[in-house]
């Protein structure tokens, strides 16, 4: 029982994480797209596999990508009038008219298509000629070359149906084979903010903090505790609190994959003077992944003492973050405990409300995407509440059994009575 409980909460809880759009495919009369089942959420690796990995070998049909900032299903219900039986698709009447005319297929959840887009025309440089457009008077020459179009479409809903009907017929004079992609970038459903973190008693901020952007990332941090405690002295350790300065955090990014953040803090008295590197590791170069899985590691703590002495460690800590997951923690521990015998200082670096997240293509809005929690699913204080509830439950059950193994003699003394003789043995 207790294992399937385990399964359960763990896939409840990527359930959760998961962000999902819903995506149209359709095409002119020559296309054939595979079935899908109806409600089946679809995964990146799955759609790519599905309906564009067959493109790349399809050397005529180009892909057209219809994008907006946000999408979900509720949005199908709101412009379409979708619940009029006798409606001809009101604010989406030429989107619904191609879609009832052609193969098409309507996908209800499917895991960052755009991405998935982009990442076939990044990885197939030399077969796609790629354009971004967001009108048509910017429409390019498409007659004798396989491209990947992509439509950045406005706000208004029926603008944007109007700008789907006008690029679908430029198309069509030139009878040129297409494969049509309706989709948003992110799902309108879902809120996209930086995590405050899972501290039960943790304020919230008033205001949403922005992080800063990176050649290929996006970190956040507020600033740091550092707790300095002279081992060969007997005065108190000296605390300081020193903000970040956000400007000038740099990423050293490498095309293997490997890169290298380099974070300083600004002391406003000039007291102390410290910078934090982090490396981040590619897990794994499987095209699939648009974003992959990586590794936080190498965290090197260069601190400078008010007596100016210098103070260098690297910790050994290690994070793992999962494909399209940045990484979070509300008090991120940093220590030189590891090192016995070389250090002349007891060293403490927490970073605040620190979040990151590395491998980004080229990104464009300060928006991180589900986080991963340093804090474990069980904290040591749920252990401990855990056990000490089990012990007194051991010792409840215990004296319940004992109260009710107490027998009574099934006679007594009556003083008016012939007086009770116990046998007696010798």
């Amino acid at each position: 029982m207790a294992p399937l409980l385990v399964i359960l909460l763990a896939f409840l809880q990527i359930s959760l994480q998961s962000e999902y759009v819903p995506v149209v495919l359709w095409g002119d009369k020559s296309i054939n797209l595979k079935e899908s089942l109806v409600g089946q959420t679809i995964l990146e690796s799955e759609f790519h596999n599905l309906y564009l990995k067959d493109l790349k070998d399809d050397h005529e049909r180009s892909i057209i990508l219809f994008s907006t900032s946000s999408l979900s299903i509720e949005d199908f219900s709101k412009y379409s009038d979708a619940y009029n039986e006798k409606s001809n698709g009101a604010a989406l009447k030429n989107l619904k008219n191609r879609i009832e005319n052609s193969e098409s297929r309507q996908l209800i959840s499917v895991e960052n298509p755009f991405d998935a887009v982009m990442a076939l025309g990044q990885n197939n440089v030399n077969l796609y000629k790629k354009y971004k457009i967001d009108s048509i008077a910017n429409f390019p020459d498409i007659a004798e070359q396989k491209i990947l179009l992509i439509v950045s479409l406005p706000e208004d809903a029926e603008e944007s149906d109007t700008l789907i009907n006008s690029v679908l017929n430029k198309f069509d004079s030139v009878n040129k084979k297409y494969l049509a992609i309706f989709t948003g970038e992110k799902s309108s459903s879902t809120q996209n903010a930086v995590r405050i973190g899972r501290h039960i008693l943790e304020e919230k901020e008033k205001k949403q903090p922005v992080p800063t952007i990176l050649k290929c990332g996006l970190i956040y941090l507020k600033g740091a505790n550092i707790s300095l405690n002279a081992l060969q002295s007997k005065d108190p350790a000296q605390k300081y609190y020193v903000p970040v300065k956000s400007s000038d955090i740099k990423a050293d990014c490498a095309k293997d994959g490997k890169a290298t953040v380099t974070i300083p803090f600004e002391d406003g008295d000039k007291k102390i003077e410290l910078s934090v590197e982090l490396m981040s590791t590619i897990l794994t170069k499987n095209k699939a992944f648009t974003n992959p899985p990586y590794q936080l590691s190498n965290y090197s703590v260069h601190l400078k003492t008010e007596k100016g002495e210098e103070v260098n460690f690297v910790s050994p800590r290690v994070d793992s973050v999962g494909p399209r997951k940045s990484f979070h923690c509300g008090n991120l521990v940093l220590n030189n405990k590891h090192e016995p015998g070389k250090r002349t200082y007891d060293v403490s670096v927490i970073l605040n409300s620190y979040q990151i997240q590395m491998n980004v293509t080229e990104p464009k809005e300060a928006v991180f995407h589900n986080a991963e929690d340093c804090v474990g699913f069980f904290t040591t204080a749920i252990w401990s509440g855990l056990i000490a509830v089990f012990v007194l439950v051991v010792v409840l059950v215990f004296a319940i059994l004992m109260i009710m193994d107490i027998k009574t003699m099934d006679r007594f003394d009556d003083p008016k009575g012939k007086h009770l003789n116990l046998g007696k043995t010798e």
